[in-house]
């Protein structure tokens, strides 16, 4: 039997330890390939199902400018054969409310409201009396004509608040008419010394009889 020397012994050592070396070295790649190949399927799978959960939420998402909730409500009132709150799907425009609410009354004031503006979601839509309008017509007649100086009645301190009537004119006035009688129309001013065509146009929307 062949005697082993020292060197066959260390030669033997070394080759072990390098098949040894060389197994773990295969082990250790081969565990960090199979992790990173894990890895990556998980990535994969993971990308693959945001994919599908952006698609089915995009698909179930209401396009840009559509409206989730587009109902307009509109209170109607007056002269309309149906008064009441109305539903639209969208902003109406005014004759759309009127023939919702049933169309005008025989005293409906249509001209009151225009029309052909759109109506947004909360308006109270009034539609006035004809005969309130005329009422309100007369009331500010009536509120204008109280404002003017009547030539007949006034006192020199009224008639001095006449545009271009001063206490001189004032006198002149009261003395035509205490004179002449009651002045019959407002151009009978113009009989006043100094007071011509050109005065009356400036002061005859302040003055009555």
């Amino acid at each position: 039997m062949p005697t082993r020397t020292k060197g066959d012994v260390e030669l033997k050592l070394n080759n072990t330890t390098k098949a040894l070396l060389t197994t773990i070295a295969v082990l250790i790649l081969g565990t960090a390939y199979l992790f990173f190949q894990r890895g990556s399927a998980e990535n994969e799978s993971l990308s693959y199902s945001e994919t599908v959960a952006e698609k089915e939420s995009a698909t179930q998402s209401p396009k840009s400018g559509d409206n989730v909730s587009a109902s307009v409500y509109i209170h109607v009132l007056g002269q309309v054969k149906k008064p009441g709150v109305y539903r639209f799907d969208k902003e109406p425009r005014g004759i759309e409310v009127v023939e919702k609410a049933g169309g005008f009354t025989k005293n409906a004031d249509t001209a009151s409201v225009n029309l052909a503006l759109s109506v947004s979601d909360g308006t109270q839509f009034v539609i006035e009396d004809k005969r309130n309008a005329k009422k309100k017509a007369g009331a500010s007649k009536k509120e204008e004509d109280d404002k003017k100086v009547n030539l007949n009645t006034a006192s020199q301190e009224e008639l001095q608040t006449i545009p271009g009537i001063g206490p001189s004119k004032a006198v002149q006035i009261i003395s035509y008419r205490e004179t002449n009688g009651s002045f019959k129309t407002i151009e009978d001013i113009m009989k006043i010394s100094g007071i011509k065509e050109g005065v009356f146009n400036k002061i005859k929307d302040s003055i009555k009889v």
